[in-house]
C-alpha cells in the first residue's frame, strides 16, 4: 500500500481536483503512530532510492513528505478528533 500511496503521491497530478493554495494529504493512518511511522519509514526508503521520487521532495519532517505535486505523506494515529476534515 505504500507504494501505491507514493505513486499517488508523486507521480500524479491533483491540481484540478484541489483548490487553489490547497494541499491534498495522503495518511498512513494506524491504531498507534509508532505502527503508521513503520509503514512511512518504507514509503521513505521508496522515495529516497529513486533519484526521480527523491527530486521531488521540497521539504521533511519526522512525520511529513512534501512532493511538489501538492500532496503531503503524513504519519497520524487513528484518532477521530485529529483526522476529521483533512482533504
Amino acid at each position: 500500500m505504500e507504494v501505491l500511496c507514493v505513486y499517488l503521491a508523486t507521480l500524479c497530478d491533483w491540481s484540478n481536483d484541489l483548490s487553489l493554495g490547497e494541499r491534498g494529504l495522503a495518511l498512513f493512518l494506524a491504531p498507534s503512530e509508532r505502527q503508521a511511522l513503520n509503514v512511512f519509514r518504507y514509503a521513505e526508503a521508496v522515495i529516497d532510492n529513486s533519484p526521480l521520487l527523491a527530486g521531488l521532495v521540497t521539504s521533511r519532517t519526522q512525520d511529513t513528505l512534501t512532493p511538489a505535486r501538492g500532496i503531503d505523506i503524513e504519519v497520524q494515529c487513528a484518532n477521530w478528533r485529529r483526522t476529521r476534515g483533512s482533504t
